[in-house]
């Protein structure tokens, strides 16, 4: 289900360390973020926590790297 799949590469960002997190998270096509989303809106509260998450992460990554690039 989408909910497991956040959950494991959830997982994998948070334990895997930082080349694990930059893979996971550069490699985030629009149709994978918009499953996490939906997550986030429709999901059972776990799925939804877990999706709030990894969103959160995410733009933490692309603000980042947005920063370094200018």
């Amino acid at each position: 289900t989408k909910e497991n799949s956040i959950s494991v590469k959830l997982n994998l960002v948070l334990c895997g360390g930082e080349e694990v997190a930059k893979s996971a998270c550069g490699k985030m096509e629009e149709r994978v973020l918009d499953g996490v989303i939906d997550v986030s809106r429709n999901g059972s509260e776990k799925g939804k926590n877990k999706a709030m998450e990894l969103l959160k992460i995410v733009n933490a990554r692309n603000a980042r790297l947005e920063s370094l690039s200018l």
